[in-house]
């Protein structure tokens, strides 16, 4: 988390306008939500119980944690589709200034 956060910053640092810094957040997002889910996926093993049938604390933060494990996969998964059309649209930006450029 920390590595993130630093890279954040350096990326803050070096972004040349608002709208690149957005991007270049969102996509640092990702690996944060990556490890998100893996640090729940910890807590998902060790609450897992198989002799006991749905009952008691530990099979509902079990199941709490399969629910948010699912929604950090939508988030991730939204995400990383509004990042790979902007980053895409960002390029053809760029390829179109060059072009015009000549």
């Amino acid at each position: 988390m920390g590595l993130l956060v630093q890279s954040w910053f350096v990326q803050r640092r070096y972004a040349s306008n608002a709208r690149r810094l957005w991007l270049s957040s969102l996509a640092l997002c990702l690996p944060w939500l990556a490890a998100m889910w893996l640090g729940l996926n910890v807590i998902r093993f060790y609450t897992y119980n198989g002799a006991i049938e749905h009952v008691g604390t530990q099979m509902n933060v079990y199941g709490a944690v399969i629910r948010i494990q699912y929604g950090l996969q939508w988030c991730a998964l939204v995400l990383a589709v509004v990042v790979g059309i902007w980053a895409i649209l960002e390029f053809a930006h760029f390829v179109a200034m060059r072009v015009s450029a000549r």
